[in-house]
């Protein structure tokens, strides 16, 4: 596992050199009149900004830290339930969240340097409906299809369908905040835009001393599970003061953000995916009794088991993704048809390049 992250972060820097040079980097030797890397102004002052991300960064982990302690606690297998469901929670999150937060940054900096603040407010606006459209999907899928996908994942030797349960309860607990998650990596960049470093990071504090003491209180009671609810609750705290400070900046350049687009979107998205999960996790139930995990078993052997399941959760998620769509175009819920369209392109754009 340690080799594979490694290796998946190799090819995610080494995937974008090719964009680089498309847009025009080239790599030039330094000239005996160029000041040294640890003399330039603009990198130091992006060094010293880096700290107070550095802090947040480390409050997180410090969370993660003592709620693998407190798992502990919770009897065999409790430390692995949390941190598979944990890392499958984190795949939307990589995939979505942070495609966003990197595509705003640059626009929302450009807007606040120009100080078109009124440009910038819009950006932010449309990025947070983005995630909403994209990331609440993500939750319900991962909240009604949890179990499925864990089995296909890792319901082999000596994981079993216990594991599978246990590991599928507290990934739903930690979906709960998925779309807080990803809304953070959105408006932590723009705080980082707006020239405010320390906002980010309080928030980030305060949220992560929160889900320790309310993780300490309620695991008790309620067992592993709590604890990543905890942490789910500790994202909508985040994104609640962050949303809250940037409007604040915002307000300050009279470019004050309406939340009530932005609630109007959420709910619309909210039972919209509610409705998704339901019809594909129907639709699950209804595949396993007609094609159990054991149908290809005389064919394949024990292959047929990963087979079987791979059909079903693949099927199940285009099936997600097209109620998705049919709902967001039967409602007129534009983000979605937009975020639709945006990955369609891209996967055109995609294949064209692989073609040529």
């Amino acid at each position: 596992m340690a080799i594979g992250v490694l290796a998946g972060g190799l090819l995610q820097a080494m995937s974008q050199i090719p964009t680089l040079y498309r847009s025009g980097y080239r790599w030039q030797k330094r000239q005996s009149d160029d000041p040294t890397w640890y003399q330039d102004p603009y990198l130091k002052k992006m060094l010293f900004m880096m700290i107070p991300g550095t802090i947040g960064l480390a409050a997180t982990q410090v969370s993660i830290l003592v709620n693998t302690i407190l798992a502990t606690g919770e009897g065999p297998g409790a430390v692995s339930w949390l941190s598979y469901a944990f890392r499958l929670m984190q795949f939307p999150i990589g995939v979505f969240g942070v495609s966003i937060a990197t595509a705003i940054l640059p626009r929302i900096s450009q807007h606040w340097v120009n100080k078109h603040f009124e440009e910038a407010k819009d950006s932010l606006a449309h990025s947070l409906r983005q995630v909403f459209a994209i990331n609440l999907p993500a939750s319900a899928g991962l909240i009604f299809l949890g179990l499925p996908i864990i089995q296909l994942l890792f319901q082999y030797g000596a994981f079993y369908y216990e594991d599978a349960q246990k590991t599928a309860m507290a990934l739903a607990m930690y979906s709960v905040g998925l779309t807080a998650y990803s809304g953070v990596k959105v408006l932590v960049p723009a705080c980082y835009a707006m020239g405010n470093t320390r906002v980010p990071v309080l928030s980030s504090v305060l949220s992560v001393m929160f889900a320790i003491v309310l993780n300490l209180i309620t695991v008790r009671i309620f067992g592993y599970w709590s604890l990543a609810l905890g942490t789910s609750i500790a994202a909508v705290l985040n994104f609640s003061m962050l949303i809250r400070s940037v409007n604040i900046l915002l307000a300050e350049k009279n470019a004050k953000m309406s939340f009530a687009p932005l609630l109007i979107s959420f709910i619309q998205n909210l039972f919209s995916s509610i409705a998704m999960g339901i019809c594909c996790l129907f639709t699950y139930k209804l595949l396993n009794y007609g094609f159990p995990d054991n149908y290809f078993m005389e064919e394949f052997g024990r292959k047929a088991i990963f087979l079987s399941r791979l059909i079903k959760v693949t099927f199940v998620s285009l099936e997600g993704i097209a109620i998705t769509f049919v709902i967001a175009h039967m409602f007129g819920l534009q983000d979605t048809i937009l975020a639709g369209e945006l990955l369609l392109s891209k996967v055109k754009k995609k294949l064209r390049r692989i073609s040529t």
